[in-house]
């Protein structure tokens, strides 16, 4: 079912090439079938889902530099992607960083704070373990508690706090 849905949006957005919103819709469908292969346990799939939504949205984002919502897409695209999806995945991450830096998401806050976590994650496995530190720091004082207990926190960052904390 899930590549029926694929094929749908690749040949839905072939025939669509010069509309953004399109190649939006389409790279958003592939990360999303990749978070589904990937918590399935189908790596390969999904690796090819995030490699192929990013090839959609790479170029939206050089062409729309200052649309959210491209740039939003692709940062989630390459948060979510296991690390092996990608050859250069540290410097995507670090890319990533740089489209979050100035999102401002207010359905996700703690993006930032994620893509340090998982940089850091990333870092630590490579054998960079003072840089994997101070990532881990970075997220540690993004995730911490917030003082004021009105103020939103989504379940997935007491989760990524922990993980830091463990990690580190």
């Amino acid at each position: 079912v899930l590549e029926a849905i694929l094929n749908f949006y690749d040949k839905f957005a072939e025939q669509n090439a010069t509309n953004p919103k399109l190649q939006l819709d389409a790279g958003r469908a592939h990360r999303r079938v990749g978070e589904v292969q990937f918590a399935r346990g189908y790596a390969d799939k999904a690796a090819a889902s995030f490699r192929r939504a990013a090839s959609q949205l790479e170029p939206l984002a050089r062409e729309y530099p200052a649309d959210r919502g491209v740039r939003t897409e692709l940062v989630l695209t390459y948060l979510a992607a296991p690390p092996d999806a990608f050859p250069d995945y540290e410097r995507l991450l670090v890319r990533a960083r740089e489209l979050a830096a100035n999102l401002d998401d207010t359905v996700r806050p703690h993006i930032a704070a994620s893509l340090a976590l998982k940089l850091a994650w990333v870092k630590g496995r490579t054998g960079d373990r003072a840089g994997a530190e101070r990532l881990y720091r970075e997220a540690l004082a993004a995730l911490a508690p917030p003082r004021d207990p009105a103020e939103p926190r989504p379940p997935s960052a007491t989760v990524e706090l922990a993980l830091a904390r463990s990690l580190l």
